[in-house]
């Protein structure tokens, strides 16, 4: 099934002075998407979601909501409200006056603001909350009035700037979760930048990893994570092993990896002709020196192991292959008594060939 695309981003640029903060971008972004913008500092992500919210005027390019150009249109102007990372939440009103400032502004009549502040504050769960002000409540606390305030204006779009960034990391993981159960009960357009990249996986039906003011790779997390179309999403997107790949003799679409041997071009793997070869930690196994892989026709090699990292739910390993060739390895922790390998020690390391993904630059 199609589906509608409520923004149109076309060949959209922002120039200050002669750096190119956004260059050339287009992408459409679909009614009801919870779309995540993902990439590190000084990517253009943010600047990318103030143009759509009209806080920056764009150097070329259009930006179309419903088909109609709003590129020119004002913040107030346009059916699209903003969460800051810094959240805003004015200090000297208390919840249910910072959630009612924009209807406030707009004239809305006293019984239908009560009405839609109730039903903002009971959404994001502040019940029993509404008469604190800014200094008696938590972080999460306050995160949850700045959604309440862009919530209540009803809002086509709602743009989120690095929402969570303020929050602990439990705290983080929490909301996550309450901003996806959020997105499907208001059923609303979400944009989300981020840095994070667990944080844009766990929560967006879709990814735009950007770099140097592009896109680099727009898809859904599993894709980004499974096929990336490139060395730089790859190495972006989680952990990975990436290594220079050279043609093999006799060609056939085999590659020479060092430490890994031949290696052939899984399915889906990046355009060739490959300059890298990249597999996930966990796609890796360790076995006692000199064992055989327990899959048909999987791959091995001897290695020697050099870093051992205790993280809770896994252990990740440093192993050499190779002279010069390390990879990381991350081994579940499965059972209470799991025992990781000792560093010194010798070890197999085994992968399946689909797992291994051939790159470009």
């Amino acid at each position: 099934m199609t589906r509608r695309a409520l923004i149109e981003v076309r060949g959209i640029s922002k120039h200050f002075g002669r750096e190119k903060a956004v260059n050339d971008v287009s992408l459409d972004i679909y009614d009801k998407e919870f779309l995540v913008l993902l990439g590190p500092s000084g990517c253009g992500k943010t600047t990318l979601l103030r143009l759509i919210g009209g806080f920056e005027n764009p150097t070329e390019g259009v930006i179309r909501m419903d088909g109609r150009d709003i590129a020119a249109l004002p913040p107030n102007k346009r059916p699209v409200n903003m969460v800051f990372q810094s959240y805003a939440v004015f200090p000297h009103m208390n919840v249910r006056d910072n959630i009612a400032y924009g209807l406030r502004i707009d004239r809305v009549a006293a019984p239908e603001l009560k009405r839609r502040v109730d039903e903002a504050v009971s959404l994001v769960q502040l019940d029993g909350l509404e008469t604190r002000f800014s200094h008696q409540l938590s972080g999460g606390q306050r995160q949850r009035v700045a959604l309440a305030r862009a919530l209540v204006k009803r809002p086509r779009l709602l743009l989120l700037d690095e929402p969570l960034s303020a929050l602990d990391a439990k705290l983080r993981e929490t909301m996550q979760n309450e901003l996806v159960k959020l997105h499907n009960t208001v059923g609303i357009t979400f944009v989300v930048v981020t840095h994070d990249q667990d944080e844009a996986l766990s929560m967006a039906e879709r990814v735009a990893v950007m770099e140097s003011g592009g896109i680099r790779q727009l898809d859904t997390p599993r894709n980004l994570y499974e096929a990336p179309s490139s060395r730089f999403v790859a190495d972006f997107v989680g952990r990975m092993n990436i290594l220079p790949a050279r043609p093999a003799p006799g060609g056939d679409g085999r590659y020479a990896v060092d430490g890994l041997g031949e290696i052939a071009a899984a399915s889906g793997s990046g355009a060739a002709p490959a300059s890298f070869a990249a597999i996930r930690p966990e796609k890796l196994r360790i076995a006692a020196p000199g064992a055989a892989p327990s899959d048909a026709g999987a791959h091995s090699a001897e290695a020697a192991v050099e870093n051992v990292s205790y993280y809770g739910g896994q252990t990740v390993l440093s192993v050499c292959v190779a002279v010069g060739v390390n990879l990381t390895v991350a081994t579940p922790n499965s059972s209470r008594n799991a025992v990781a390998p000792s560093v010194g020690e010798r070890v197999t390391v085994w992968w399946r060939g689909e797992d291994v993904i051939l790159l470009g630059e």
